[in-house]
């Protein structure tokens, strides 16, 4: 199991022996074997085991369980001129306009949103988002005209770490909506909500460094500027660098 070493004895002579660990490396030697060999409950074998929450500490647990409940379709985020709902399968056809009159635009940033979008497409991804908010998992914001209910794009937090508590924050618009502060005024509506209800300790925002309109989102809702990330942004074939950004609950 050891290899067997050769050493001169101090009175000469030579022997052969086998050397011993250290009691700290054997006792890791022993945890290894342990766990290896009892493997997870599917009978994979890892060492990527995490700390399971306490019930006893609030503070421990994920987002998505501080939920007391699904939230319905009724819950609504205002701001003085947008409103912020979860999406709905019948938004098919204003989502499916929208991004096809954006779609040049769009192309350049968003991986899903290229030439061949279809309408089954955008169907898939409505009930995935559907399926996602009711788990608790993402939660993806339609952006409304509060006046006239008109569609202008999706905001929201999806990939949240539930053990980590920290999710990212992403937002787009239909380009007949941008450029007067619309993005700017959804996104900082989202934050308080990722903070607050689903006690998030850590929200992120990524844009290719190129996108400098999402950047500007970025810095005018207060989010620290934190560096460059290689090859984070990834359009088809195509593998960019982004600029990444966080806020913490102390930022706002």
């Amino acid at each position: 199991m050891f290899p067997r070493r050769r050493f001169r004895r101090y009175d000469g002579g030579d022997t052969t022996r086998r050397t011993s660990l250290p009691p700290i490396a054997s006792s890791l030697r022993n945890s290894l074997r342990k766990w290896f060999r009892e493997g997870t409950p599917d009978g994979v074998r890892t060492m990527n085991r995490v700390k399971t929450p306490s019930s006893d500490d609030p503070n421990d647990v994920p987002p998505a369980a501080i939920i007391d409940a699904p939230l319905g379709d009724s819950f609504a985020i205002e701001t003085p001129r947008l409103r912020l709902r979860p999406v709905r399968a019948s938004d098919d056809d204003e989502l499916f306009a929208a991004v096809c009159t954006s779609l040049a635009e769009l192309s350049r940033w968003l991986p899903w949103c290229q030439d061949g979008y279809t309408r089954e497409a955008c169907r898939a991804w409505l009930c995935a988002t559907l399926e996602s908010w009711q788990a608790s998992r993402e939660f993806a914001l339609l952006i409304e005209d509060r006046q006239t209910g008109r569609f202008i794009g999706l905001t929201g937090l999806n990939r949240i770490d539930v053990l980590g508590r920290w999710g990212n924050l992403g937002y787009w618009l239909r380009t007949d909506a941008a450029g007067n502060g619309i993005a700017t005024e959804a996104a900082a509506a989202v934050v308080p909500f990722g903070f607050g209800r689903l006690r998030l300790r850590r929200i992120e925002i990524f844009a290719d460094v190129e996108n400098h309109a999402s950047r500007r989102v970025a810095e005018k809702i207060g989010a620290t500027f934190e560096g460059i990330a290689r090859n984070r942004a990834s359009v088809g074939d195509r593998c960019r660098d982004a600029a990444v950004y966080s806020l913490i609950p102390g930022d706002v």
